[in-house]
Parts: structure tokens; sequence; C-alpha cells
């Protein structure tokens, strides 16, 4: 499991834990103010 963060953030990128043929699934970010912040400064609402 990869947290959201990392990802807004740059620090790692998909490529770099999904290999060809994978199944990629994104859950809520939940109740994470930090994520949520980081989310609306990419353009997210």
């Amino acid at each position: 499991m990869l947290p959201y963060l990392p990802l807004l953030r740059g620090e790692t990128h998909l490529g770099e834990w999904v290999r060809e043929g994978s199944i990629v699934r994104f859950d809520s970010p939940g109740e994470d103010l930090e994520t949520e912040r980081a989310l609306i400064e990419l353009g997210g609402a």
C-alpha cells in the first residue's frame, strides 16, 4: 500500500510501485487534512 502524500509531493511515482499487468485501486484519502490540502493545491476540489 502506498500513501497519497508521497505521490502528491512527487517523492515517489507509481512506476516505482506498479508493474505491467498490475491492478491499481485508489482508496479514499479519508479525513486526512494534510492529504486534502495537497489535493486541493494540485487542482482537486
